[in-house]
């Protein structure tokens, strides 16, 4: 209704097939919060610019309260205390936006119990009360919110439901990815990338039980290529912080004179 009010026509202009939010215009440039190496093999549309991840990795977590900072900082302080600050450090979390699954939620604590040496961080986004977990085992650690990059800068892998933000920051942080797609928005699209990069697997939340996410996470925990994948990713991703890109394509763009952009033939 907006484009018809101001004589802007929006079926001529707009492409709704892009990724990853489902719309790009035709004829004038679109700046993806992106990076093209993490795409499907394709040629590049002209008027698409990739300006990379763009992750605030100092960003002020403002949704993470004092008693939830606390409470991490006292469970590192316990691993660092039981001489085992190397155990495996697994983080979940499941969106703040969509209504969080409680019983994929209940499945990956059950796995937690047959492995207490690993430990797990749960960011339940406000959508979950831990008494719902039922008695949580010693080696979980349930949070309104967590601190999303305090943890990734110490988790060996994410389980996640495979959002642009989360997305980026893991692969910012070099951590592979278990993914839980809602099916909403962007997921689908990013959970297949990051099994098609090799950057982590894609488990079906319907249907796996708790022993198939612990195989799940077995895998990514002792794939030394999946590894090594994400560590290459990485270092693409840091990369267009490190070259500038962002301001470079924005510079270069706001050079041009308006109204030269014309529809790629």
């Amino acid at each position: 209704a907006l484009a018809r009010l101001h004589g802007f026509d929006f079926e001529r202009e707009v492409d709704l097939g892009a990724w990853p939010i489902p719309m790009a215009y035709r004829r004038l440039p679109v700046l993806s919060c992106s990076a093209w190496e993490l795409e499907f093999p394709h040629d590049r549309h002209p008027l698409m610019h990739y300006l990379g991840p763009l992750v605030q990795s100092e960003r002020k977590e403002t949704n993470v309260s004092r008693q939830s900072m606390a409470l991490w900082d006292d469970f590192l302080f316990k691993r660092c205390g039981q001489g085992q600050p190397d155990r495996p450090l697994l983080y979940c979390s499941l969106g703040t936006f969509w209504a969080t699954d409680l019983d994929l939620l209940k499945r990956i604590v059950m796995v937690l119990a047959r492995h207490p040496e690993w430990d797990l961080v749960l960011g339940l986004g406000s959508k979950v009360d831990p008494s719902q977990l039922n008695a949580l085992p010693g080696n979980v650690l349930a949070l309104d919110f967590a601190p999303q990059l305090a943890v990734l800068k110490q988790a060996q892998c994410m389980i996640t439901h495979g959002g642009s933000t989360t997305l980026n920051e893991c692969i910012h942080f070099g951590v592979p990815m278990l993914m839980y797609s809602t099916g909403h928005g962007d997921q689908n699209g990013n959970a297949a990338r990051v099994v098609y990069h090799g950057l982590g697997l894609q488990g079906d939340r319907t249907q796996d039980d708790a022993t198939a996410i612990e195989n799940h996470l077995l895998r990514i925990l002792s794939d030394a290529r999946l590894q090594q994948r994400m560590t290459e990713m990485q270092a693409r991703f840091r990369a267009y912080a490190a070259d500038g890109t962002a301001v470079r394509i924005v510079e270069q763009l706001m050079s041009e004179p308006a109204g030269t952009q014309t529809e790629p033939g």
